[in-house]
């Protein structure tokens, strides 16, 4: 893989470009099962890529881990995965 060249970045957005984090919220009553086993599989694709995925269901303690992810310039990316309405749903 190329290396990025950074150019007038902060460092804490380097940071951030270099992270492996993701945090995964998805609803724990998206139904079918069908729906959580794509959960899965999404979670052991992005391992199997290097990647540093993080999964709840319990909105708090998302938040808190974004939170503290993101003051650390550590968080690569947030994925909310449940379908329509995914916010609500709490």
């Amino acid at each position: 893989m190329d290396q990025l060249v950074y150019t007038g970045m902060s460092e804490y957005r380097k940071a951030a470009m270099e992270s492996r984090s993701i945090v995964v919220l998805h609803n724990p009553k998206i139904g079918a099962r069908h729906a959580l086993e794509l959960i899965g599989r999404l979670l052991e694709e992005m391992r199997s890529r290097g990647w540093n995925p993080e999964s709840f269901t319990d909105l708090d303690a998302f938040q808190s881990r974004v939170a503290g992810l993101s003051s650390e310039g550590s968080l690569r990316a947030v994925i909310a995965a449940g379908g329509g309405n995914l916010s609500n749903r709490w």
